[in-house]
Order: C-alpha cells, then sequence, then structure tokens
C-alpha cells in the first residue's frame, strides 16, 4: 500500500463541505527543508481554520493557521484534548500517552511542576556551559 492509498478524501458528515481541503503537512513544498516556514508560507492569506483531508495519519484533522485561534485550543482542553496528539506507543500495539505532551489539565500540571526547574533558564545556560567546556577540551585532545 503507498501513500497516496492510505489517505481518506471523504468529508465527515460534521465537516461543512466548504471548509475541507486536500491537505499533507509533509507533501508542502518546502516541508523537507524547512517544515516550519513551508507551513507558514501555505498558510498565508488562507482561510483561518480547515479541514485537513488527509492531514493526520491518512485521515482528516481540522488545522488552524492563526495564533489567536491555536492559543485558543490549546487553553480549552475539554474540546481540544492533547491525548493522542503524537501517539507515538501505537507504533508498537500500545496505547499509553506520551508524557508530559500528551497530558491535560490538571495531570499536565503536574508534569510541568516536575520539570519546570529541569528547564529553567540559568539551568538550560549551566548545561550549555557545561556542554561547550567538555566539546573544547575534546577538540583539543584530536
Amino acid at each position: 500500500m503507498d501513500d497516496a492509498s492510505a489517505v481518506t478524501l471523504e468529508i465527515p458528515a460534521h465537516v461543512p463541505p466548504e471548509l475541507a481541503r486536500e491537505f499533507q503537512f509533509e507533501t508542502l513544498p518546502g516541508a523537507d527543508v524547512d517544515s516550519v516556514q513551508a507551513a507558514a508560507d501555505a498558510f498565508r492569506g488562507g482561510p483561518e481554520i480547515f479541514f485537513g483531508l488527509g492531514s493526520r495519519r491518512g485521515e482528516g484533522a481540522w488545522v488552524l493557521t492563526r495564533h489567536e485561534l491555536i492559543r485558543e485550543a490549546f487553553q480549552d482542553a475539554e474540546l481540544f484534548s492533547s491525548r493522542h496528539n503524537a501517539d507515538f506507543a501505537l507504533l508498537i500495539g500500545e496505547d499509553w500517552p506520551l508524557l508530559p505532551l500528551e497530558a491535560d489539565p490538571p495531570e499536565h500540571a503536574a508534569w510541568r511542576i516536575l520539570l519546570n526547574p529541569i528547564f529553567a533558564s540559568s539551568r538550560s545556560t549551566s548545561w550549555a556551559n557545561s556542554c561547550s567546556s567538555i566539546a573544547s577540551r575534546r577538540c583539543r585532545l584530536t
């Protein structure tokens, strides 16, 4: 089965046809070089929201293209859950969440409390300095 045959192009009943369009992130021009820039270029001047046929694992998904809408979606976990966002576990036939990425509130807050100190600016700077020092020593040895 090739990639094209895995794409579902049927518009679901809950989607207004005028909001549906064939769309796959990985086929955007330039996505192989800079996927973020390719998406920004593709969305410029387009609708704020559309249903991308084939955009998520060959099936459809809503695609939000404006910062305000994306922020609103991330802040409404009841309507826009983070669960099944990445689904790496499906690759091995499992169904556990990728934490903390796929955790919704209030569970997500507990993960943030645990992880924030590790990724604090001062800690990152210290870590970067250590890496730089190790790299410098290694380069001098060669």
